[in-house]
């Protein structure tokens, strides 16, 4: 029963079967596996390929520029 609401929730299987582990981890091992969108968008199916290097703040400078020569 949902306490909150006052509301019976209507169960006809039994749940010492229906609550096993052993059927939790059936249900959990057959799923089919999630597709991220870019995935899904792109069409790539190389998912262990490495990511493109984006570096951030001074490593993103060349190293022969003004700036970097600077420092």
């Amino acid at each position: 029963m949902i306490v909150r609401l006052g509301i019976a929730v209507r169960y006809d299987g039994d749940p010492l079967v229906d609550f096993t582990p052993m059927r939790f981890l059936d249900r959990f091992v057959y799923r089919n596996p999630k597709t991220s969108e870019k995935n899904a968008r792109k069409g790539d199916k190389n998912v262990f390929r490495r990511k493109a290097y984006d570096p951030l703040g001074i490593k993103k400078l060349a190293v022969t520029s003004e700036v970097s020569a600077l420092r």
